[in-house]
């Protein structure tokens, strides 16, 4: 019997520019997120969240502090915009950044 409730997908390391789920939504691809880059590593988590990721996965896989609440980050996020990957073409020698806006309402 199906309980309604919708899977999780999981979270697959990627060469993607920004989370993109799986054709069939088992999975959210997740670009690398370059070492001391909050604003990218924000970006991951709101992404993935959006995807259906629950905030206990996310903090446990990316070991998140207890300050860095989910609303702080989506926060962060709405204010400043979504950063994702350019051309990853060029990478590592030149990574370049798009900033998008956040549409909202999100659901978050």
């Amino acid at each position: 019997m199906a309980t309604g409730k919708k899977k999780e997908p999981a979270i697959v390391l990627a060469n993607v520019r920004e989370v993109t789920l799986t054709d069939d939504g088992n999975g959210a691809l997740v670009p690398l997120i370059p070492a001391g880059d909050v604003w990218f590593e924000a970006t991951v988590i709101y992404d993935l969240l959006r995807a259906g990721v629950s905030w206990k996965t996310i903090r446990e896989r990316y070991r998140l502090a207890r300050r860095n609440s989910r609303r702080t980050i989506v926060d962060y996020v709405r204010r400043h915009g979504r950063r994702v990957y350019d051309d990853l073409t060029r990478a590592p020698m030149w990574v370049t950044y798009t900033t998008v806006a956040v549409e909202m309402p999100d659901g978050l």
